[in-house]
């Protein structure tokens, strides 16, 4: 990854890409650090899908747990 410092930047709450808007409400204040890592682990995914991710890969139990 790139050389990243305590910088703010913008972070879409909902990716502009999958319909967000540039509104303040859609709008949150992240380093570059966060943003960037943000990113890396969920790509352009809206926290809904980013919950639902998460649900099923590491909280549904599942036969490879028991």
């Amino acid at each position: 990854m790139k050389s990243l410092n305590n910088k703010l930047t913008r972070h879409h709450i909902i990716p502009k890409s999958r319909g967000g808007a540039g509104d303040p409400y859609n709008i949150t204040l992240v380093t570059e650090r966060e943003h960037e890592y943000y990113h890396a682990l969920f790509g352009n995914r809206t926290p809904d899908e980013i919950k639902t991710y998460l649900r099923r890969t590491f909280w549904t139990p599942t036969e490879r747990w028991q």
